[in-house]
């Protein structure tokens, strides 16, 4: 089925669930209607959410990523001994100075993303740190963008395309970056279908 007739009928299921009762009063049906309550409302709008990610990543949005980057790097994560570590400096430095969205990867799985517009400076903090993600991780990804306003709206579209692991809380926004396409219709749908279907 296609993704916006599940959004759909997603939508609709949520607008009979929270009608059940009403239409019980006229209608005969077997058993209880379904119950309605906040748990239920948020739960189908999470699930609208995500369908609504995947509908937007097959309709541009993976192309407005590609916009804002200059160029994206590769690097294999070592052992982590004091030349391992020099070489990952060494080769952040290479790819001069250019605010940046960083990921760490095991495989073809998507640990964490991040945002520097630093890189080096935060790469080094990562290795003093002894940090988890280049420790499991064999694999880091850095995408330089064009400007620093990108810096939130690249994060957060990032975390959408790439769905890292540790990736647990929305991305930071600075109020004069630009906003993430998704993230303003996650708002959208969760501020309208709360509006709609209030609850006490």
């Amino acid at each position: 089925m296609a993704l916006s007739n599940q959004f759909v009928r997603k939508l609709d299921d949520l607008w009979h669930t929270r009608t059940a009762n009403i239409r019980s009063l006229v209608t005969r049906r077997r058993g209880r209607p379904r119950e309605f309550s906040k748990e239920s409302r948020e739960n189908c709008i999470y699930e609208l959410q995500k369908l609504a990610t995947k509908i937007l990543l097959r309709s541009g949005v993976r192309r407005e990523f590609r916009k804002v980057i200059l160029f994206s790097k590769m690097n294999r994560i070592g052992s982590l001994e004091s030349r391992e570590a020099d070489r990952l400096l060494v080769w952040a430095k290479s790819l001069g100075k250019h605010p940046t969205i960083y990921s760490f990867w095991k495989g073809k799985k998507c640990l964490y993303v991040g945002k520097a517009a630093n890189f080096v400076a935060r790469l080094n903090h990562y290795i003093a740190a002894k940090s988890k993600y280049l420790s499991s991780g064999n694999t880091i990804k850095i995408f330089a963008l064009k400007r620093p306003s990108q810096l939130g709206q690249a994060e957060c579209l990032a975390i959408h395309l790439l769905n890292p692991i540790e990736n647990k809380v929305k991305a930071a926004h600075q109020a004069w970056g630009k906003s993430c396409q998704i993230c303003e219709f996650h708002d959208l749908i969760r501020d309208e279908l709360q509006s709609l279907f209030r609850m006490k």
